[in-house]
């Protein structure tokens, strides 16, 4: 996790700095970071649409740079570092103990440096999908 945390920390610093290269904002970017934010609202008690656009956001970044010609190291980091705040996130609103969470967080880490992406929809959002689903369970 340091080398992918020191990899979007250095490319964000290279978009403050004006410099050129990986590290742009562009749509895909924006859309990643306005799903961060929609899913940092639910976190702390938004409503749950902004979980679901969030996921929808998260699904329609990579299209959207990949549609445009826009894929950059940057993009991928971003997207890579929100999904795992966000699953955090998620598993303490569900009740997870802190201590439990280096354990999910290593084990993405593992599975992306093993190449491994998912075809469809990631951790976090099986995971929020799941606690919107248990609270409205628990509503009836």
């Amino acid at each position: 996790m340091p080398s992918e945390l020191a990899k979007l920390t250095n490319a964000t610093a290279d978009v403050f700095a004006g410099k050129s290269g990986d590290a742009t904002l562009n749509t895909p970017n924006a859309v990643t970071m306005a799903g961060f934010a929609l899913g940092v609202w639910w976190v702390v008690g938004g409503p749950d649409w902004a979980a679901v656009a969030s996921i929808i956001a998260d699904e329609a970044d990579g299209a959207i740079a990949r549609d445009t010609g826009q894929t950059s190291e940057f993009g991928a980091e971003l997207d890579f570092n929100a999904d795992v705040v966000l699953t955090a996130l998620t598993l303490r609103k569900l009740g997870v103990p802190w201590g439990a969470i280096p354990l999910v967080t290593a084990g993405q880490v593992a599975l992306r440096n093993g190449g491994y992406k998912p075809p469809v929809l990631s951790l976090r959002a099986v995971l929020m999908l799941y606690a919107i689903i248990a609270k409205n369970k628990r509503k009836k």
